[in-house]
This record gives structure tokens, C-alpha cells and sequence, in this order.
């Protein structure tokens, strides 16, 4: 199994994230018939062949893989298809419990989004880490996938249910400074804090993300809040990734011990 995808708008082998490629590692293995008849349409983009198995019948277990399936395909009449005979755009695999519109905020595809939200997918739908669609989008780094879920009305804020942590933390963790451009202008909170009172600076800081911290402060970042242990971003910056360079930043920004 290859570790690509196809760019169905150049035709090229494209990356696929890791939740994607585990799904399409997953929808790979055998089936029962239905469900891979379904997915084998998909696949080859045969969607006579796709209707005809789904007009044999097919129970919501296999429609919601084969929905995961089209998804990752970028197969937007598949998808319609799918749709039209009863799958559920809310069908949660068995990777964390991600749901079409996790997997296609992953990959980074704005059409498939786009589509999926026109049929009503849940914008701000949970997967098993209380991940939304659009903190996925920040994970991968993947702006336009961010910007149409904001658009289309998803929490800025929506944080994950584990650490309590925002798009706009894993984006500034993660170095994303598209991402992190695009929540702010669509409204995230620069300084909402996770459960240790953390706000996203505190995570640019804790990975040695100077850009973003840069972003986050000129965004109106509070340099001198400190989480519930006490310790202010400069306290914090003892333990950046590139100690020096971040404390000399931080002071340059106005922190202060």
C-alpha cells in the first residue's frame, strides 16, 4: 500500500497525513462483500458499478466506510452518491472515531469539505479526543480547509475534551502561521487558556516556534500571563526547544520575569 494519494486535480501522487493514510490502510484490508464492493467502486471510479452495488443493498457499517472511503479519494459524485442512499455523514471509523469531515479537514481538501457541509455535516463534530474537524485542520497545518470550516460557522474555540487545547494551541505549537492567521482573522481567543492555564504562546514557546510567537503577541497575547503553576511565558521559555533564543524574544516583546 502505497503511502499516496491521487491529486485529482493534476493527477499526481500527493502525501496523505497520518489519519488518512491509517483509514485508507484500514478500508484496504478485506471486507465483507458489501462494504467492498462498495469501496472497490470507489476506488476505481467506476460509479455505474457504485450504484449498482448500492442499489443491492448495503447495511450503515458499510456505507459509512465506503462515505470514509470517497472522502479520501477526493470522489465528490461518490460521495453524493453515498449520501443519497443513506450514509451517514456523521459514520465514525475505527481510527479515534474520526468522521468524513475529520478526514477530509486532515488531508486538506476544501472541495470535499465544502460538499460535505452542503449536505449538513456537523461542523463541530467530536471525535474520541474531542477533536473537531477544524482542530484537525490546525494539526495538519492545512489553512484553506481552516478557513472554509470557519466560513461555514465552526467553533474557534471548540477546545479537545483531553487537555482542553484550541485549534489556535496546536497551530502555534506546530509552527502553522497560516493556520494561526486564519483563526485569529475568523476571531479565535488569543489568550484562552487549556486546562494547566496555558494559552497558545505558552505552546509556541514550549516547541521554539519564534514566528508564531511573534504572531500570537502582536495578535494581543498577554507576554506576561501566567498558568496555574505561576509561571509566566519568560519562565516558560527555561524549557523551549531553543532557550536563548526564545527568552531574548519574549524580553524583546515586553515580558518580564
Amino acid at each position: 500500500m502505497t503511502k499516496r494519494g491521487i491529486d485529482r486535480s493534476t493527477g499526481r501522487a500527493r502525501r496523505l497525513p497520518a489519519l488518512a493514510l491509517a483509514c485508507l490502510l484500514l478500508f484496504s484490508t478485506p471486507v465483507a462483500s458489501r462494504a467492498g464492493e462498495l469501496q472497490d467502486a470507489i476506488r476505481s471510479a467506476n460509479t455505474a458499478a457504485l450504484r449498482e452495488a448500492l442499489e443491492a443493498g448495503g447495511d450503515a457499517d458499510a456505507l459509512g466506510q465506503a462515505l470514509h472511503v470517497a472522502v479520501i479519494m477526493e470522489d465528490l459524485e461518490a460521495i453524493r452518491l453515498l449520501y443519497e442512499y443513506g450514509a451517514d455523514l456523521e459514520a465514525a471509523n475505527r481510527i479515534g472515531g474520526a468522521h468524513p469531515l475529520h478526514v477530509a479537514a486532515d488531508i486538506g481538501l476544501p472541495p470535499v469539505i465544502n460538499l460535505l457541509i452542503d449536505l449538513g455535516a456537523d461542523l463541530d463534530a467530536r471525535d474520541e479526543l474531542g477533536r473537531t474537524p477544524l482542530i484537525q485542520a490546525a494539526i495538519a497545518g492545512n489553512s484553506g480547509a481552516a478557513e472554509n470550516l470557519l466560513a461555514a460557522g465552526a467553533d474557534a474555540d471548540a477546545a479537545e475534551t483531553r487537555r482542553g487545547t484550541t485549534a489556535l494551541h496546536l497551530a502555534a505549537f506546530r509552527g502553522h502561521r497560516e493556520v494561526i492567521d486564519v483563526l485569529l482573522a475568523y476571531g479565535a481567543q488569543v489568550d484562552v487558556a487549556d486546562e494547566n492555564g496555558e494559552t497558545p504562546l505558552f505552546w509556541a514557546i514550549g516547541s521554539g516556534e519564534a514566528e508564531a510567537i511573534i504572531r500570537l503577541i502582536n495578535a494581543g497575547a498577554d507576554v506576561n500571563h501566567r498558568n496555574r503553576a505561576g509561571i509566566a511565558p519568560l519562565g516558560a521559555a527555561a524549557f523551549a526547544y531553543d532557550r536563548e533564543v526564545t527568552e531574548r524574544l519574549l524580553k524583546m516583546l515586553g515580558a518580564v520575569d
